[in-house]
């Protein structure tokens, strides 16, 4: 496996689908902007450890706090960090800024951890462990 940057940014365009009836992007869009980064960073990370392992990820828990509106056409940049490193979890942080002007849009976290087919939490394995440590 290739050494994971201990930043993952993720860029995407705001879409007029994304929005509500007034114009700023609906507050569920930004919680689901966290799963899209998630599963971009997993992808270019671990997609290979999780294919070919009977472990699974799942997210334990999952937080964001909304911080000012986002509206269509805007560029948003997505910035994942691994903010905690646990014996079975880690806590990847996850802020989103305006690519223009900086502004931060929200922010929040998701413990994640890996189970197995019975849905026990496992170990992180120590390969993966050591490339999430910066």
């Amino acid at each position: 496996m290739n050494c994971i940057p201990s930043i993952f940014q993720y860029e995407f365009e705001v879409f007029l689908k994304d929005t509500n009836s007034q114009g700023s992007v609906y507050f569920a869009r930004q919680f689901e902007w966290q799963g899209i980064v998630r599963e971009a960073w997993l992808s270019k990370t671990f997609l290979s450890f999780l294919t070919h392992s009977e472990a699974s990820l799942v997210t334990k828990t999952a937080h964001i706090d909304y911080v000012a509106p986002a509206f269509p056409f805007t560029k948003v940049v997505g910035t994942l960090t691994i903010e905690e490193l646990k014996f079975v979890s880690a806590v990847i942080k996850i802020t989103f800024h305006d690519k223009q002007t900086q502004q931060l849009i929200s922010t929040g976290f998701q413990r994640i951890a890996l189970v197995n087919k019975h849905k026990k939490l496992l170990k992180i394995p120590p390969e993966i462990k050591q490339l999430l440590v910066p």
